[in-house]
């Protein structure tokens, strides 16, 4: 075979290796490129084929450690993530559960979870019916039981709002409390203690005094 690039001499190219193919970069002469598996064989993975024959599969496709396979271990979730994949808001509704967990709830179990979008963690409510907004849960150690402790929303809100907490760890006995758009900051209770004592009359003659102790 002769070939050349239009610019230098012809010159003469041997047979090719059983799966090459002949290829140019614009410049220089063209030369030879290993694309395939065979003559007759598919594009391999480093030129971005799939280096199988797929005809017969039938789902996904799992490429991993450079061989191609037919996912087939439960076909059923793989199935529906790839269906999901094709509807932006099913995807974003729906999980992929591959692990065991419970398949009805759309449930997922994680090591942790990092996102960098400003809405990052959503709860939905998981009903209509009072009392059905999402919870967050803290469970104490697997070790002392099961129990939790949590925060959730009420069920009708006037307006969108989110706090931002205090940049800084408080003194003892700090209180939380908010500047009416969203910072919360920590203070000191005013107007608690210090009042040395007051007595209250009884109608039977039997007055009580009330001092700092007793609050």
């Amino acid at each position: 075979m002769l070939l050349g690039s239009g610019v230098g001499a012809i010159t003469p190219m041997g047979v090719l290796n059983d799966g090459s193919i002949i290829i140019g970069d614009g410049v220089t002469d063209p030369t030879i490129l290993a694309a395939f598996t065979s003559s007759t064989g598919a594009l391999k993975h480093e030129y971005g084929g799939l280096e199988a024959d797929v005809s017969a599969y039938s789902g996904l496709i799992k490429i991993s450690g450079g061989a191609t396979s037919s996912i087939t271990d439960n076909s059923s979730n793989w199935d529906t993530a790839y269906t999901h994949s094709q509807d932006n808001t099913q995807a974003h509704s729906d999980y992929l559960i591959n692990n065991g967990d419970d398949t009805t709830s759309g449930r997922i179990t994680a090591a942790g979870f990092t996102t960098n979008i400003q809405n990052g963690f959503q709860f939905n409510p998981y009903d209509t019916g009072a009392g059905d907004t999402g919870e967050i849960r803290f469970l104490e150690l697997a070790a002392n039981g099961t129990s939790y402790i949590g925060f959730k929303s009420p069920d009708a809100i006037t307006s969108s709002y989110i706090w931002t907490l205090p940049g800084a760890e408080g003194t003892p006995n700090n209180v939380l409390i908010t500047d009416g758009s969203g910072n919360l900051s920590w203070s000191t209770v005013s107007g608690v203690g210090g009042m040395n004592s007051f007595t209250l009359a009884g109608d039977s003659g039997v007055n009580q005094t009330i001092d700092d102790a007793d609050i």
